[in-house]
């Protein structure tokens, strides 16, 4: 009967190890370099890349180029998959050598913080990502840059990461009163405490890195 004690004590033993060891390597495994996203750029493109450099890592064929009224020439590479980053340009024609901010726009796109802040996550995560601070951001119903980032109010996600921007979309609500509808809508600028919000689930639908001026 000792023996059979001990040999379940044993077994327990061995059994807890291969449970923490196994913890342990899911908690140390690190972000794949391609997907990595901090103050350098996102994946294997860098706010210090060139349209030349650019065209070396990816190839001519990786490359479309668009023209928008508001934000002007930008590149999309690997436009329509998974992997998709738009390029923004400062230069409003060729040559271009200097990104002002690069995104990442795809909803199944992989690409990461080394805090774990990727697209798709809530905007209930993020204010605890944030040191439980709230997020300010551009109303949804805005003419231009809707849903923009615009300060993490002192908190721990812009101080992580002082490059680090993003956009947040309204993918689904229940009902609100119109009355505080209207007042939200009414609004420029808002904050993640908004009671409205709470019957909305916003998301992070882009990462925004931005380069330094």
């Amino acid at each position: 009967m000792r023996n059979v004690s001990f040999f379940l004590v044993a077994v327990l033993l061995i059994s807890c190890g291969r449970g923490s060891d196994k913890k342990a390597a899911i908690v140390s495994r690190k972000i794949p370099e391609e997907l990595v996203v901090d103050c350098t750029g996102i994946g294997i493109l860098k706010l210090s890349d060139t349209y030349a450099d650019i065209e070396k890592k990816v190839g001519k064929r990786a490359m479309t180029e668009h023209e928008n009224t508001v934000t002007g020439i930008y590149t999309s590479v690997w436009e329509n998959d998974i992997k998709q980053i738009n390029i923004y340009w400062k230069e409003r024609a060729r040559p271009f050598s200097t990104i002002r901010y690069m995104e990442a726009v795809n909803p199944n796109a992989e690409y990461m913080t080394a805090d774990s802040i990727y697209i798709g996550m809530n905007v209930r995560d993020l204010v605890e990502k944030n040191g439980n601070l709230a997020l300010s951001f551009n109303n949804f119903n805005a003419s231009e840059n809707s849903g923009l980032i615009t300060s993490f109010n002192g908190g721990e996600i812009g101080i992580r990461n002082p490059c680090f921007n993003g956009v947040l979309e309204n993918v689904s609500q229940t009902n609100v009163y119109k009355r505080d509808l209207d007042d939200f809508n009414r609004k420029a600028v808002v904050h993640s405490y908004d009671k409205v919000l709470q019957k909305m689930e916003v998301i992070l639908s882009t990462i925004r890195l931005n380069a330094k001026q």
